[in-house]
């Protein structure tokens, strides 16, 4: 006896397997209903099931009899519904059917979450109709759902980190957005006493927890001054101290770059070194726009990496700007690089409003890159020296 909802051009059907074996379609649509946990759907125009394997009852929680030739669209969830209508649309009209993400509901009233591909075919007694294969990929969703609170929890404590913005006798303002993934971004500033100002940012390789957590401890090690043996005011010892404390090795095989300063305010002198960072751009002065960096390698990969110093006599008003990479690699809308020489001109000064100025810059990098929202972290400290 045949199933009463099997369609019969369905039914007429038979196959041969591998070894040979001649199995009726029945005898093939059981083997399916038996074995696949996926759900299986034969839907015709009028948006009705005409046919639907046992996991498709099983996963909604309904009996077999509750949804023959029930309407396939009644569980979706109301959000979903326009999105999946306008797929079974369009695979009515042109034959090819679009993967689709949505959510339905069981009958118990959870909501679970599916994905779906399906093939057009023409049957002989039903006309045009959609085989659709969905995947129950709630657990996916959960744990996705847990690790993105888990990241945002991850930010939001390394934003906790952050100093607040200080306007004299060195004005620091910053703008620091995590990436989607969450990078290992962090940065720092103090000052040490009436005259001496220090300041660092860090840029852990990599995305996620490990980079977080990373950039969490190594900025505590500075704020703290936690290496022994080092002048936290010689800016190459620190490096060196930093890179001895963090080998990759010990910590997932990631290291980051560094950027390191101490201001001697009765001086006006900035000394700095840095660690494979991007350059600091100095603008506002009588030399014009100037790139500060040392020779030295990255921090943690190998241990007897030597550091210099240098010296720079700063302007009156004279701007530093600070930042991780993720605020200048970036690709414009049509794919391609976005020239750094273009970067470097946002930095030239438009505003005295320091929170001015670092708006246009990132309102501009988001507009190169055609989003609202970053591939890597975006971090950028901006210093002023009065």
């Amino acid at each position: 006896m045949t199933e009463p909802n099997t369609p019969a051009s369905v039914r007429q059907t038979t196959a041969i397997t591998d070894t040979g074996v001649r199995l009726t379609s029945n005898q093939l649509l059981k083997l399916i209903d038996d074995n696949v946990a996926d759900l299986i759907a034969v839907i015709n125009s009028d948006k009705k099931r005409i046919w639907h394997n046992e996991a498709y009852c099983r996963t909604l929680g309904y009996g077999r009899q509750d949804l023959a030739e029930g309407h396939s669209q009644v569980q979706v969830h109301e959000e979903d519904l326009p999105k999946v209508q306008e797929i079974f649309e369009m695979a009515m009209k042109t034959g090819k059917a679009a993967p689709c993400a949505y959510r339905m509901q069981r009958k118990d009233g959870e909501w679970i979450h599916l994905e779906s591909n399906a093939k057009v075919v023409d049957l002989e007694d039903q006309g045009r109709c959609l085989i659709l294969v969905a995947r129950d990929v709630s657990e996916r969703v959960r744990l996705e759902k847990q690790l993105r609170d888990e990241l945002a929890e991850a930010a939001d404590y390394v934003r906790s980190l952050l100093p607040p913005p200080i306007d004299k006798p060195v004005r620091a303002h910053w703008r620091f957005v995590p990436s989607t993934s969450l990078g290992g971004d962090a940065f720092f500033y103090e000052w040490v006493d009436d005259r001496i100002f220090r300041f660092g940012l860090l840029d852990v390789c990599g995305h996620g927890m490990g980079a977080a957590l990373l950039s969490i401890s190594a900025v505590n090690c500075l704020r703290a001054r936690g290496l022994q043996n080092t002048d936290f005011h010689n800016p190459a010892e620190v490096l060196s101290g930093m890179n001895k404390a963090f080998p990759m090795e010990e910590h997932g095989e990631r290291f980051f770059t560094m950027w390191y300063g101490v201001y001697d305010r009765e001086k006006r002198e900035l000394t700095y070194a840095s660690a494979g960072h991007p350059a600091a751009i100095l603008t506002g002065g009588a030399g014009g726009q100037q790139h500060l960096e040392t020779v030295g390698g990255a921090v943690g990969i190998f241990p007897d990496m030597k550091f210099s110093n240098k010296t720079q006599i700063l302007d009156d008003q004279a701007i530093l700007y600070l930042f991780s990479d993720g605020v200048f690699e970036l690709q414009d809308t049509d794919g391609r690089e976005w020239p750094i020489a273009d970067f470097m001109k946002l930095l030239e000064p438009q505003h005295q409003d320091p929170e001015k100025e670092l708006e246009r810059i990132m309102t501009t990098t988001k507009l190169v890159a055609g989003s609202e929202s970053f591939d890597d972290d975006y971090s950028m400290l901006r210093l002023t020296f009065l």
